[in-house]
């Protein structure tokens, strides 16, 4: 039978609930073709499915078993690497949304030379830990080496922004901001290129091809401009033009326009998302140039009492828009998580805990949700079910990589707030010995050795 005839009846398959032998084609296609296009999410997808419907304990503890042979097999399977990418789609297939697993088989995929195959696992690891580090320095190692460097940018610029302490990468994804600069230019001087064969106005064509971002960036927001012009009330054309704002840095212009907007159409829920979305990103901006002016004038009261109250209101105003977001999604767990966070850092404790223990409920937020709970019984001076929940994030979380090590540094903080500086020494050093420079845990070593 062709693959693409088995795609097809893996497919009909899964439409009609019948997930085993929907498996069993989709394993099939990407073993004749491993990376045959869609196969792989439509797998990792049914198996979801499947596993959501597995409602008996007998059936639950057999999937728990499965996990753990196939898991032991995947790790044995050292020789060959298609064949142990193999073993891995077998754990996963028992444990779909399994990190590690979906980690390894994406490094496997990658060894056995499934590029693609690799950075769409990633990507799928990515929906279910949108935080994860690992998974986004793989896929940004992947697709750069593919020579996708805008698309690689996506996920590095990411993690730069969960590891601001990481001087190699920032200056990595400048260099790589730079590359996908030039391959735009030289896009843009080959359709430039194509549009003179095709007769079409030189002048403009030249004109263009010499364009800087700024410049580009104004002809976008002309020709935005225009075409909201023509349809004043069409949402995407006025998001479109808010966004070109916002690459511009015109804040306030996008403020006026989507104000205006969404006064025009207030049930629009995209539009009040981006309004809130913007309101938050312009207090940021605010509030980095007065810590800005303050690096100059760290004496000066007005600016530190300017400081403090806009702190404090965009807090609030945090809390009010994830409220909001959350009532009109209330099954959302990554809003629940959100809304947590926001009510934690304005101090509203026991909201915030309810908040993560209802986004906990997700196993895709499980860790994330779990840290979150810690730092909030941590607050409360609770450092014994601060340790607990640590304790739980740690066992999800099997590596030892940046996540890894802070979940276990908080984890030795609890600990040394509980009194057992002994148990937090030890952690501590396990950090030391694997890196010198993770947060203050040389001092800590130092001060509990002696």
């Amino acid at each position: 039978m062709a693959v693409k005839d088995l795609y097809d009846k893996a497919c009909e398959a899964a439409n009609k609930g019948n997930y085993d032998y929907a498996i069993e084609l989709y394993r099939e296609v990407l073993r004749l073709e491993p990376e045959y296009p869609g196969a792989l999410v439509l797998l990792r997808g049914t198996e979801r499915r499947r596993l959501r419907e597995i409602a008996s304990a007998a059936s639950a503890l057999t999937h728990r078993l499965a996990c753990v042979w196939h898991f032991l097999k995947a790790q044995s399977q050292f020789a060959n690497p298609r064949k142990r990418l193999e073993s891995w789609e077998d754990f996963l297939e028992h444990n779909p949304n399994s990190s590690l697993g979906l980690l390894m088989a994406a490094r496997t995929a990658s060894k056995a030379g499934y590029a693609d195959t690799s950075a769409a696992i990633l990507k799928d690891l990515l929906t279910l830990r949108p935080d994860n580090k690992t998974a986004l320095r793989a896929l940004g190692d992947t697709l750069e080496q593919a020579g996708q460097i805008k698309e690689a940018l996506k996920f590095l610029r990411r993690l730069a922004v969960l590891t601001p302490l990481d001087r190699q990468l920032q200056h990595r994804v400048k260099n790589l901001e730079a590359q996908a600069h030039m391959q735009e230019t030289r896009m843009e001087e080959a359709d430039s290129f194509r549009d003179m064969i095709r007769d079409k106005d030189f002048a403009q064509v030249a004109e263009r091809r010499f364009e800087t971002v700024d410049q580009r960036t104004a002809r976008l927001i002309e020709e935005a401009r225009r075409d909201l012009e023509q349809a004043p009330t069409n949402i995407t054309k006025i998001l479109r033009l808010a966004e070109l704002y916002e690459q511009q840095g015109a804040l306030d212009n996008a403020l006026r326009l989507l104000t205006d907007a969404y006064k025009q159409s207030p049930e629009t829920f995209e539009l009040r998302r981006r309004l809130g979305e913007l309101q938050l990103r312009i207090s940021d901006r605010i509030q980095e140039r007065i810590a800005a002016s303050l690096q100059q004038d760290p004496g000066n009261q007005e600016l530190i009492e300017k400081e403090r109250r806009l702190r404090l209101k965009r807090k609030q105003l945090a809390v009010k828009e994830y409220m909001w977001l959350v009532q009109q999604h209330p099954t959302d767990s990554q809003l629940q998580l959100q809304l947590g966070e926001a009510l934690l850092d304005n101090g509203e404790t026991d909201a915030a805990i309810f908040r993560f223990q209802q986004a906990a409920k997700d196993p895709r937020l499980e860790i994330r949700a779990a840290r979150m709970l810690g730092r909030a019984f941590a607050a409360k001076g609770q450092h014994d079910l601060a340790a607990e929940q640590y304790r739980r994030a740690i066992a999800r979380h099997k590596l030892f990589d940046e996540t890894g090590m802070e979940l276990q540094y908080l984890l030795a903080e609890a600990l040394e707030n509980m009194g057992n500086s002994q148990e937090a020494l030890g952690i501590y050093k396990k950090i030391y010995s694997s890196d010198i420079s993770f947060k203050d845990v040389a001092q800590k070593v130092e001060a509990l050795s002696k």
